[in-house]
């Protein structure tokens, strides 16, 4: 991210928490920082706009506390939201067989966003949905689910993830970034296809897709529970 950074146009806003013992660099920091990101940045404690200190990213309140401060902080007429972490779609969490369908496991508080907590959060971050987010990303595995998708959908516009397990480098930002940059006339779909592409390119034979969640959504659904 930092290769490209925020411009006049795009504003690229991260909280990052680090669990002990994960990463020594940039002064084995540990807690959550906030960050704006500009070109060269590097994430070192000195260069965090605000310091959290140990917050619980599996709640639902420090995902709605970020978008709403990020919002407020940097307005914008066009919000996007990744999540980058752990995801288990259907499967059982690895680190303790927990059953729940969940995304952003905190590893030092072992808790994480199951769906009616992604659900209830992006509700309280968008007003009801009065102010949706326009793309939301899932940089995690598994997340490609008609399940999530009819979680988030009063909240979204268009959703991006992936219906397989994703490579642990994640998402390669730098070529997404620069693509939105040099198009800030795009809209949600067209911005959710370049992450698509950019990922196919980074990642051969991986999956990814961007969904449109609109009014074809419900279709879909009561097809699914006819079928089922």
């Amino acid at each position: 991210m930092a290769s490209v950074g925020s411009n006049d146009e795009v504003q690229i806003v991260v909280q990052f928490d680090r669990a002990p013992g994960y990463d020594r660099r940039y002064g084995d920091w540990q807690g959550t920082l906030r960050f704006h990101v500009t070109p060269g940045i590097t994430p070192d404690p000195a260069n965090a706009l605000v310091d959290l200190g140990e917050t619980n990213m599996g709640s639902m309140h420090t995902l709605t506390d970020f978008v709403q401060w990020g919002r407020t902080t940097f307005p914008a007429q066009r919000t996007s939201l990744v999540l980058w972490n752990h995801g288990d779609g259907w499967r059982a969490n690895s680190l303790t067989q927990d059953t729940r369908k969940a995304v952003c496991w905190d590893e030092t508080e072992l808790d994480a966003l199951d769906l009616a907590e992604l659900g209830d959060a992006l509700a309280q971050a968008t007003l009801g949905g009065a102010q949706p987010i326009d793309v939301l990303a899932f940089d995690a595995c598994l997340m490609a689910m008609i399940e999530i998708d009819t979680q988030i959908q009063p909240y979204v516009n268009v959703r991006v993830a992936s219906e397989e397990t994703e490579p642990s480098t994640g998402y390669p930002y730098h070529t997404i970034l620069s693509d939105l940059q040099a198009n800030t006339s795009w809209g949600p779909a067209e911005f959710a296809r370049a992450i698509v592409t950019r990922y196919n390119a980074a990642y051969h034979g991986e999956t990814q897709s961007a969904i449109a969640l609109g009014t074809s959504h419900g279709a879909l659904v009561s097809a699914v529970d006819g079928l089922a």
